[in-house]
């Protein structure tokens, strides 16, 4: 995981943010807010049961968010879409 996160680092120099059950901090459980969030409905069944939301947000030319309940599913996903916008460059 510290691969992926500090290649996402090299291609998004600052611009890489990673919240972890930030809906907790409002005292709201996962369950209220996954329907406000874009995820296929099989994750966002597995992040109201789990009452964990990640969010994986890296701005390189365009933005890439994935919302997961895995951090490592997360960020491959990002790494992925940033690599991808790279080639196409």
């Amino acid at each position: 995981m510290k691969e992926i996160i500090t290649e996402l680092m090299r291609l998004c120099p600052g611009r890489v943010d990673i919240q972890l059950d930030y809906h907790k901090l409002f005292g709201e459980g996962a369950a209220q807010v996954v329907d406000k969030i874009e995820a296929p409905k099989a994750v966002k069944l597995k992040m109201a049961q789990m009452d964990t939301i990640v969010r994986v947000q890296a701005n390189h030319k365009f933005e890439a968010v994935c919302y997961h309940y895995d951090l490592e599913i997360a960020l491959e996903t990002v790494l992925k879409q940033v690599k991808k916008w790279e080639k196409k460059s």
